[in-house]
């Protein structure tokens, strides 16, 4: 059959489901919620990280610099989740891969980069996570990378930020994550730990959001903040390697200058051996006690909790 007469009565077709919409619809199982946290911790776990911090991001950055224009409405506060393992090449695959995930034995991996981390979806409809020699940039809608190569087929970016001057060239981009958690892009060497941005939406990106409707305001961060604290020091039961969780806020000051402050930390006095050893009784600072159904022997560890709040609204 000639293929071009072929063209005229016959063409691709078949079952689809934008990007935008399958997110929509994961949203339904994971609710804006204090959950999101305990998904960033579970994935931060099965890396190997042994620290995950949090940083509330009040900030308003530069938007003249920047990958692309559309960029410009994604520049206002932010999540940033840290921890200090490394991405490695099959995490960003996986993370690529929608609901593919990077899980192995369920008892021994809770949640690497699987569905979970698709809870991000419900703050923003543009996460970014550097880690290594790497950052990826994830754009579902293709409205905000298209100039730079984000296709339906690949919705985002990666950039090797070894090989390029990033912050001579998007300064405004690249500039919040310079010197945040020790993260420098200004050395050559890679970054050790790994860095994800949840910027957040506005009335105005909600409003063309494919994903999601949700406006993230100071309230509503407030709220999952408080709820967090109120529960992490719990979590560190159900993990196999991280023995710290805080979260700080990073503000700028009346000169200017950001102003990191320490909202709250929590981690294990003693640090418990992995696995079968893991802590069966923990024993909170404030003098609650958590039971964990865990196989092994029996261990009680002293849980420290340092809890301060921001005077700040």
């Amino acid at each position: 059959v000639d293929p071009d007469s072929q063209n005229d009565w016959c063409e691709a077709a078949g079952q689809s489901e934008p990007l935008t919409t399958r997110l929509k619809n994961l949203l339904k199982d994971y609710p804006a919620d204090v959950g999101l946290f305990k998904e960033m911790v579970q994935n931060a776990d099965d890396a190997g990280a042994t620290r995950v911090h949090f940083i509330w991001d009040t900030r308003q950055l530069g938007r003249q610099s920047l990958l692309s224009p559309e960029m410009a409405k994604w520049q206002g506060r932010s999540l940033w989740a840290y921890n200090d393992a490394i991405f490695t090449e099959q995490d960003f695959e996986a993370i690529c891969r929608l609901g593919v995930g990077g899980k192995r034995k369920a008892t021994e991996r809770i949640g690497r980069f699987g569905l979970g981390f698709n809870s991000v979806y419900n703050l923003t409809d543009l996460p970014s996570i550097i880690s290594d020699d790497m950052v990826l940039f994830l754009d579902p809608h293709v409205s905000h990378l298209g100039k730079m190569g984000a296709s339906t087929q690949k919705p985002g970016i990666k950039l090797k930020f070894m090989k390029i001057n990033v912050l001579e060239r998007f300064r405004d981009q690249f500039e919040p994550y310079h010197k945040l958690c020790g993260c420098d892009l200004a050395s050559s060497s890679p970054f050790k730990g790994t860095l994800i941005r949840i910027p957040f939406r506005t009335a105005e990106t909600a409003n063309k959001s494919e994903i999601s409707s949700i406006v993230v305001n100071d309230e509503m961060m407030a709220t999952l903040c408080r709820q967090f604290q109120s529960e992490a020091f719990q979590w560190l039961l159900f993990v196999q390697n991280v023995q710290e969780i805080s979260m700080s806020r990073l503000r700028d000051t009346k000169d200017g200058e950001p102003m990191l402050e320490h909202v709250f930390s929590v981690s294990l006095a003693g640090r418990a051996d992995r696995a079968s050893k893991r802590p069966s009784v923990v024993t909170c600072g404030r003098g609650e006690r958590w039971a964990s159904a865990g196989p092994g022997s029996t261990v009680t560890a002293q849980l420290e909790v340092s809890c301060r709040e921001s005077n700040e609204s």
